[in-house]
């Protein structure tokens, strides 16, 4: 005899909420899984576990939208960082793993092969406009090579002084 799927809401002891179809007492089917702390999950699930199709939405507003299996992203899926960052490509046990295509912040994008979360073996990096933007909003106008600041080349922290007319002239730009 098959265990019956059937869908309702439960509430657990430390504040989680599933609201989905079970097998038994466990998630199974189609599902919303809400942590304590925020995160919440909408998709498959397969005996407990996030399998299958869905969608992750973190507190910190970065979402991932793809393949699940065991609980990890994995499969082929599209991640949004909180930082805006966005990587589309396969993944293994929730690590960027394969071939797939980051956009970073600055807007420079990665297309090439992935191990573990780090770009290796083969592949194209574009730089968006010949700088690097840092997270903090600092900038550097130079050479690199390997990855590195390498020769000629100017630093501006965040806030100075010469940045704001950078970005004043980057404004205008956009709009015409």
């Amino acid at each position: 005899m098959e265990n019956e799927e059937r869908a309702c809401e439960k509430i657990f002891s430390n504040g989680d909420v599933y609201l989905g179809s079970f097998n038994g007492s466990i998630p199974h089917g189609k599902g919303k899984y809400t942590w304590s702390e925020g995160t919440v999950y909408e998709g498959d699930w397969e005996e407990g576990k996030m399998t299958g199709k869905g969608k992750i939405i973190w507190p910190s507003q970065a979402t991932y939208e793809g393949d699940f299996s065991g609980g990890y992203l994995h499969g082929f899926g599209t991640f949004i960082g909180s930082d805006g960052s966005i990587y589309r490509g396969s993944w293994k046990m929730n690590s960027q793993h394969g071939i797939g295509r980051k956009q970073y912040p600055n807007s420079d994008i990665y297309d090439g092969c992935w191990r573990e979360g780090v770009r290796e073996g083969s592949g194209r990096y574009a730089w968006s406009i010949g700088f690097y933007r840092f997270a903090d909003g600092s900038y550097y106008f130079g050479t690199w090579s390997k990855g590195l600041k390498d020769g000629p080349g100017t630093f501006y922290p965040a806030g100075n002084k010469h940045l704001r007319n950078l970005e004043g002239h980057k404004d205008k730009k956009k709009k015409q």
